[in-house]
């Protein structure tokens, strides 16, 4: 095999809250790109600053949630609400509904209700004061403790209800929705042992 040069560049560079424990300090994400879908990129409504442990969660469901789509899209033409609770980057809860947010919502978190404290929500649409409702309340009206809600959008009376709980991070990007994504060609590396393995 012929051996060739590969140059990584990248170029912004975040401080995190700390690593995958609070004792691992500092710790930092290095990435390259500004118009890409990730944790960094994402509007923040609140200061709550993100971990280790969040980065790593939220980028599993990412790439979950445009997988799922991308799948609806290429064999039924049509993608639907899209509903997920996550512990640890693992989902215990995954809901799809063609007409009702809500319904995709509550479903989700009917999954594995025990599961879901501290949990990670992510969904493929915009959220207003109804829908917040159903994330943050349970049916008794106790409120669920959410560490990190990541939608397309919210309407200001769904903030000022998700934002009673201080410790939350609330984030968005309308490139959730893939459609509004712009998907490339892009090459992917994991670092292994002595190198990088690439695919597109």
């Amino acid at each position: 095999m012929k051996k060739k040069k590969i140059n990584i560049s990248f170029n912004f560079k975040k401080d995190l809250i700390n690593g995958e424990n609070p004792f691992q300090v500092p710790c930092e994400i290095i990435y390259n790109s500004k118009n890409s879908l990730t944790i960094f990129n994402a509007k923040r409504h609140n200061n709550n600053k993100l971990c280790y442990t969040n980065c790593v969660d939220i980028d599993h469901l990412l790439n979950l949630i445009l997988d799922l789509q991308k799948s609806f899209k290429n064999v039924l033409k049509k993608i639907p609400f899209i509903a997920i609770v996550a512990k640890h980057g693992n989902p215990c809860g995954i809901s799809f509904n063609w007409s009702s947010k809500v319904t995709a919502i509550k479903q989700a978190f009917n999954a594995n209700k025990k599961a879901v404290l501290g949990a990670e929500f992510i969904c493929n649409f915009k959220i207003n004061e109804e829908l917040s409702k159903s994330i943050y309340f349970q049916n008794n009206k106790k409120k669920r403790k959410i560490d990190i809600i990541f939608a397309h959008s919210y309407t200001k009376r769904a903030l000022k209800i998700l934002k009673e709980r201080k410790f939350t991070k609330l984030l968005s990007d309308n490139k959730l929705l893939l459609e509004n994504l712009k998907l490339k060609n892009i090459k992917v590396y994991k670092q292994i042992n002595g190198g990088f393995i690439c695919q597109p």
